[in-house]
Protein backbone atom coordinates (compact mmCIF):
# COMPACT_ATOMS: atom_id res chain seq x y z
CA UNK A 1 0.00 0.00 0.00
CA UNK A 2 1.27 3.50 -0.34
CA UNK A 3 2.10 5.39 2.62
CA UNK A 4 -0.75 7.86 4.25
CA UNK A 5 0.85 10.73 3.10
CA UNK A 6 0.77 9.70 -0.21
CA UNK A 7 -3.07 8.17 -0.28
CA UNK A 8 -6.09 10.25 -1.46
CA UNK A 9 -8.33 11.34 0.88
CA UNK A 10 -12.07 10.98 -0.21
CA UNK A 11 -12.14 15.09 0.44
CA UNK A 12 -9.59 15.27 -2.13
CA UNK A 13 -11.00 12.51 -4.44
CA UNK A 14 -14.39 14.69 -4.71
CA UNK A 15 -12.32 17.66 -5.68
CA UNK A 16 -10.21 15.94 -8.55
CA UNK A 17 -12.49 17.15 -11.38
CA UNK A 18 -10.68 16.62 -15.03
CA UNK A 19 -7.59 14.58 -15.46
CA UNK A 20 -4.67 16.26 -17.14
CA UNK A 21 -3.90 13.30 -18.49
CA UNK A 22 -4.91 9.78 -19.33
CA UNK A 23 -2.70 6.43 -20.15
CA UNK A 24 -4.05 3.62 -20.78
CA UNK A 25 -2.58 -0.24 -19.87
CA UNK A 26 -3.77 -3.54 -20.69
CA UNK A 27 -4.68 -4.23 -16.97
CA UNK A 28 -4.90 -0.89 -15.84
CA UNK A 29 -5.63 2.67 -16.84
CA UNK A 30 -4.02 5.80 -14.59
CA UNK A 31 -5.73 9.20 -14.50
CA UNK A 32 -3.53 12.30 -13.64
CA UNK A 33 -4.88 15.27 -11.94
CA UNK A 34 -3.39 18.39 -10.37
CA UNK A 35 -3.89 18.21 -6.56
CA UNK A 36 -3.62 21.97 -5.10
CA UNK A 37 -1.70 22.39 -1.65
CA UNK A 38 -0.12 18.72 -1.78
CA UNK A 39 3.56 18.64 -0.68
CA UNK A 40 3.95 15.11 -2.51
CA UNK A 41 2.34 13.06 -5.18
CA UNK A 42 -0.79 11.04 -4.01
CA UNK A 43 -2.25 8.36 -5.66
CA UNK A 44 -5.21 5.68 -5.67
CA UNK A 45 -6.79 2.50 -6.45
CA UNK A 46 -10.05 1.19 -7.97
CA UNK A 47 -11.46 -1.97 -8.45
CA UNK A 48 -15.06 -1.95 -8.79
CA UNK A 49 -17.32 -4.63 -8.63
CA UNK A 50 -17.76 -5.19 -12.26
CA UNK A 51 -14.31 -5.98 -12.64
CA UNK A 52 -13.78 -8.78 -9.36
CA UNK A 53 -17.02 -9.84 -7.58
CA UNK A 54 -15.58 -10.49 -4.48
CA UNK A 55 -14.02 -8.37 -1.76
CA UNK A 56 -11.12 -10.57 -2.31
CA UNK A 57 -10.20 -10.54 -5.28
CA UNK A 58 -10.95 -6.71 -5.40
CA UNK A 59 -8.39 -6.44 -2.44
CA UNK A 60 -6.14 -8.62 -4.21
CA UNK A 61 -6.03 -6.18 -7.32
CA UNK A 62 -5.81 -3.63 -5.16
CA UNK A 63 -2.80 -4.55 -3.22
CA UNK A 64 -0.89 -6.00 -6.48
CA UNK A 65 -1.56 -3.03 -8.60
CA UNK A 66 -0.36 -0.49 -5.85
CA UNK A 67 2.56 -2.56 -5.42
CA UNK A 68 3.10 -2.66 -8.99
CA UNK A 69 2.63 1.51 -9.38
CA UNK A 70 4.68 2.67 -6.07
CA UNK A 71 8.13 3.36 -7.72
CA UNK A 72 6.58 5.30 -10.80
CA UNK A 73 3.86 7.36 -8.89
CA UNK A 74 6.67 8.39 -5.87
CA UNK A 75 9.00 9.90 -8.62
CA UNK A 76 6.85 12.27 -9.89
CA UNK A 77 6.62 15.90 -8.57
CA UNK A 78 4.41 17.09 -5.74
CA UNK A 79 0.95 18.56 -6.57
CA UNK A 80 0.09 15.34 -8.76
CA UNK A 81 -2.77 13.06 -7.82
CA UNK A 82 -2.99 9.72 -9.81
CA UNK A 83 -5.90 7.06 -10.02
CA UNK A 84 -5.81 3.83 -11.19
CA UNK A 85 -8.42 1.65 -12.26
CA UNK A 86 -8.19 -2.00 -12.69
CA UNK A 87 -9.68 -3.30 -15.70
CA UNK A 88 -11.42 -6.52 -16.07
Amino acid sequence: MFAKKNRITSAEFKTLGHPIRTENHPGYTLRFYHLKDAVAPKCAVVVSKKTARSAVARNRIRRRLAAELTQRILALSGGMAVVAYAKA
